[in-house]
């Protein structure tokens, strides 16, 4: 029989049966973050501050499929779906066909050589040492 879904919101993890490994979530989170970060560097200061929410969408989306596979669960049709066009976004990310709507900062360019600077003349040179 199914439990009606305003008990289950009352449960705790323990009650449910459902036992969560926080730490292995948020390794998770962060092996996902890391992916984004590596499409989303050729175009975008990563990582994000504050993070767009397109962003968290494509963290999600990659976070479920990376926990259902550690566990060998089968997602559904819309879950593989919605991480197989995450994928296919950020990697038009990365060949700037997409664009990140909300502000997000470029990659920061090499730094300039702008400037000046001046050398000391030089207290040993090959015509102070010539005699040695």
């Amino acid at each position: 029989a199914a439990v009606p879904e305003a008990k289950l919101a009352q449960w705790t993890d323990d009650e449910a049966g459902i036992t969560v490994d926080a730490v292995r979530v948020d390794a998770t989170i962060a092996d996902a973050d890391g992916l984004i970060d590596s499409y989303c560097s050729a175009r975008y200061q990563v990582p994000f501050s504050p993070v767009p929410k397109v962003i968290r969408r494509a963290s999600i989306a990659i976070t479920i499929k990376y926990l259902a596979s550690r566990r060998s669960f089968t997602l559904t049709e819309d879950l593989q779906k919605a991480y197989d066009e995450t994928i296919a976004w950020l990697r038009d990310v990365a060949k700037g066909i997409a664009n990140i709507t909300e502000a997000a900062t470029p990659p920061s360019a090499a730094p300039q050589a702008f400037g000046s600077y001046s050398v000391e003349e030089r207290i040993m040179t090959r015509d102070k040492l010539s005699g040695f």
